[in-house]
């Protein structure tokens, strides 16, 4: 149970400290994507914000899947749910007025995000006894 709830807990902190990582290097390459209110008015900079947390939630269910060690799948189910709550949460914190479509997309897709590493890990597994 302990290594379940570390797993878990890592992929969560890992999948944060990614997309803000990401988050932070787009708006250094490309401050003028950016308006006064730090959001984007470009679809595909949103687009392209969504991608890169969608791949920051995978590398956190690839993670959570290899530290819990066995039903990888099912730990980065669980890893995709909390990461889906802790966005809605986020969304609901947010005034209505800076609430962006990314951020409900966001939402929907992190538990398949998440879902799709916990298979890659499994599938790295395969050959190795």
């Amino acid at each position: 149970m302990g290594r379940s709830v570390l797993a878990v807990i890592a992929g969560f902190v890992a999948t944060i400290v990614l997309s803000v990582a990401c988050d932070a290097l787009v708006r250094a390459l490309a401050p003028a994507a950016f308006g006064p209110d730090g959001r984007t008015p470009s679809p595909a900079m949103m687009a392209f914000g969504v991608a890169y947390t969608l791949l920051a939630a995978t590398a956190g269910g690839f993670l959570t899947g290899r530290i819990a060690g066995r039903r990888e799948v099912m730990h980065a189910l669980v890893l995709g749910t909390v990461g889906a709550l802790a966005t809605l949460l986020i969304i609901l914190a947010a005034p209505a007025g800076e609430r962006t479509a990314g951020m409900f997309l966001s939402a929907m897709l992190v538990i398949p995000a998440a879902v799709l590493g916990g298979w890659l890990r499994t599938r790295g597994k395969r050959g190795k006894v």
